[in-house]
């Protein structure tokens, strides 16, 4: 398999910071930087490559320990469906060494249908589920075979509907969770969870240019929480307070290119 990022791809902690949107990886270096790796260990986390280490004489009392214990779990949990979304989507690829249920010594390909049924051991470099486990696990833009995933081809109708490959159904899906930001009716419909952060920083760009940002970032995240909120019926979805953690700077932007004329307020 030739891959920019190594002969056989780079392992799931530094697939993290390759791959993963740089928002969310900021989100989670910045929590981090509160925790001890101790600390960390027992979150089942690793410390984000370019991440810090808390200073020596920083103590935090025991209720913002609380909070950035909650915060740190939240936008780790982020971080990885946006990961495995690259993977359900064809961007990116894992392989490894099977261990159970019964153990091979050969590199296979991990299923990406699987992506959202697999706990990721980012620690220990592992993937499991479905009475199946690799270990050494790669992370690669190619598949073992060197080749991408065929694109769809021609228009999709009743009659050859049926042949969609699995992971074609799941770009569909991913395709129409997409375009619900646009229809006010719609509702997400997905093959399990998905990262809904990339959805909502499309939605308030577009409330951006429609002139309906909120006048504060608190106000912004709410209304955001509200509406993805109303969207979604079998995933987890984002809070207010992720949202204005992982989507601050961007917040930041869009309202500096806004003028005063098309903002206001949360009603």
């Amino acid at each position: 398999m030739i891959d920019s990022t190594g002969s056989q791809g780079i392992s799931l902690a530094d697939a993290l910071s390759h791959w993963c949107d740089s928002a969310l990886q900021d989100a989670v270096r910045q929590v981090q930087a509160n925790l001890s790796n101790g600390q960390l260990r027992q979150l089942k986390q690793i410390r984000l490559a370019g991440g810090s280490k808390p200073e020596k004489n920083a103590e935090l009392t025991e209720g913002e320990f609380e909070d950035c214990w909650t915060e740190a779990k939240d936008v780790w949990t982020d971080l990885l469906d946006d990961f495995r979304g690259r993977v359900r989507d064809g961007q990116i690829y894992l392989s490894g060494v099977r261990t159970q249920p019964n153990p091979e010594t050969e590199r296979v390909e991990v299923p990406s249908v699987w992506i959202f049924d697999l706990t990721v051991d980012v620690a220990v470099g592992a993937v499991s589920g479905h009475g199946h486990r690799f270990t050494a696990v790669r992370v690669s833009s190619h598949r073992l075979d060197g080749e991408k995933l065929p694109p769809l081809g021609s228009r999709i109708t009743v009659e050859n509907v049926g042949d969609l490959t699995d992971d074609e159904i799941l770009l569909l899906l991913e395709e129409h969770a997409k375009r619900v930001i646009a229809g006010p009716d719609a509702k997400l419909i997905a093959p399990g969870k998905i990262s809904l952060l990339p959805i909502v920083k499309g939605k308030m760009r577009a409330r951006a240019e429609n002139g309906e940002l909120c006048t504060t970032l608190a106000a912004e995240a709410s209304a955001l929480e509200a509406w993805i909120r109303s969207k979604v019926t079998l995933h987890q979805f984002p809070t207010a307070k992720t949202i204005e953690k992982t989507l601050g700077n961007e917040y930041k932007a869009l309202k500096q290119r806004s003028t005063a004329e098309i903002q206001k307020s949360n009603p």
